[in-house]
C-alpha cells in the first residue's frame, strides 16, 4: 500500500504542486495540508482520492504559488489585532507582567493575519482538481510498479515452499523407519528387564507412528499455497492473502512439532522463513 506520486502544474496566474504518498495501514486515512482557501474544498479533495484508494494511510500535500506576488500577500486585521491588543495590555498591566513583546503575541493570535486569497474561484479550483488528478494517475502507476515486483517475490515464496514439502516427502520412509527400528531397539532392551505383550506393543506403535505421520499437514499446506494464488489474481485480496497465511502457517507450525527428525526440522525451519516474507509482503498488498 506504499506509494508516492507528484504533480507540477503550471498555469497562467499560478503554480500548483501536488504531493501524494502512502504507507501501509488497515483502513483508508487520509491527512490534508492545503492553502487556506481550500479549506471549503476539503470534501470534495477527500473524496477524489477515497475513489481511488482503497486502503493505507495517505498524505496529500498541495502548494499554490501565486506569479502576482500581491495575491499571495497577507494583511492584519486591524480592528482585530487591536482589540487583542487592548485586552492582552490591560492583563499586563494588572498582574504586573512585561508587555514589550505583545504585539509579536497578537500577530500569532487566530484570524489576526489573513490572506488575502480567502477562497477560491471555481475556474482556478477547477485547476487545482487537474493537478491533483494527474499526481493521482502517478501514485497509481507507482503503485502498479509496486504491485507487479511484489508479485513476483510472493510467488516465489510459494513455489519455494511448494518445492520444500516434496522435499520433505522424500525423507519420509527414511523417517518412519528410522522411528520404527528406534522403538523396536527401545523394547528389545526392555524384554531384558520385563515382560512385553508383543500384540500391544504393535497396537501403540501404530497409533504412535499415526500421531506421528504429517500426511494431512502436507496435504492442506499444499492446498493453501495453490489457494494463495488463486487469490492473488482477485481485486483488494490483501486481507485474504493474510487469512491465507495464518492457515500455511499452522500446517508449517503441526508438521515441525510432528516431524521428529533433524532433517526435516531443518527444512520446516525454511519453510517459516519463506512464510515470514509472505506476511511482511501481505502488509503491502491492498
Amino acid at each position: 500500500m506504499t506509494g508516492y506520486g507528484q504533480a507540477i502544474a503550471e498555469f497562467e496566474r499560478f503554480t500548483i504542486k501536488t504531493d501524494i504518498r502512502s504507507v501501509n495501514g488497515k483502513a483508508l486515512d487520509i491527512n490534508l495540508r492545503i492553502p487556506r482557501e481550500l479549506y471549503t474544498k476539503e470534501f470534495i479533495l477527500r473524496n477524489e482520492i477515497s475513489k481511488n484508494v482503497v486502503r493505507g494511510s495517505v498524505n496529500m500535500n498541495i502548494n499554490i504559488e501565486y506569479k502576482d506576488v500581491a495575491l499571495s500577500a497577507r494583511k492584519i486585521n486591524k480592528e482585530l489585532a487591536i482589540s487583542y491588543l487592548k485586552e492582552l495590555s490591560n492583563i499586563a498591566n494588572t498582574m504586573a507582567l512585561p508587555n514589550e513583546n505583545l504585539m509579536q503575541n497578537v500577530l500569532l493570535l487566530p484570524e489576526v493575519m489573513k490572506t488575502i486569497n480567502e477562497e477560491m474561484n471555481d475556474d482556478d479550483f477547477a485547476s487545482v482538481m487537474q493537478s491533483v488528478s494527474q499526481a493521482l494517475d502517478h501514485f497509481i502507476n507507482f503503485r502498479k510498479q509496486e504491485g507487479a515486483s511484489l508479485e513476483k517475490v510472493l510467488r516465489q515464496s510459494v513455489h519455494n515452499i511448494s518445492a520444500i514439502i516434496k522435499e520433505i516427502e522424500t525423507l519420509e520412509g527414511r523417517r518412519m523407519t528410522a522411528i520404527r527400528e528406534r522403538l523396536t531397539k527401545d523394547l528389545t532392551d526392555l524384554k531384558e528387564r520385563i515382560k512385553v505383550d508383543e500384540n500391544r506393543f504393535e497396537q501403540e506403535l501404530i497409533y504412535y507412528i499415526e500421531r506421528l505421520d504429517i500426511t494431512e499437514e502436507k496435504v492442506r499446506l499444499r492446498n493453501h499455497c495453490s489457494y494463495f494464488e488463486e487469490v492473488m489474481e482477485e481485486e483488494n485480496c490483501g486481507k485474504k492473502l493474510n487469512f491465507v497465511s495464518q492457515e500455511m502457517g499452522r500446517e508449517i507450525n503441526t508438521m515441525g512439532s510432528k516431524a521428529n527428525d533433524a532433517k526435516i526440522q531443518q527444512l520446516v525451519v525454511l519453510m517459516k522463513d519463506e512464510l515470514e516474507k509472505i506476511k511482511e509482503q501481505c502488509l503491502n498488498v491492498l
